[in-house]
């Protein structure tokens, strides 16, 4: 992603916070709300890289 650690930490947080992910082991997160994950797939990623 090309930005600072420190920049995805608090999008992580905050996340976290929210309760729409948890931290499952060092580095890795899993989605709490159902089918966010293919939410996320199928339209953000294809808003950021046009695909």
């Amino acid at each position: 992603m090309n930005v600072e650690v420190s920049y995805t930490s608090a999008y992580r947080n905050r996340m976290i916070a929210a309760e729409l992910i948890h931290p499952t082991s060092y580095g890795y997160v899993d989605f709490t709300l159902p089918y966010l994950r293919e939410y996320l797939r199928e339209h953000i990623i294809t808003e950021i890289y046009g695909d």
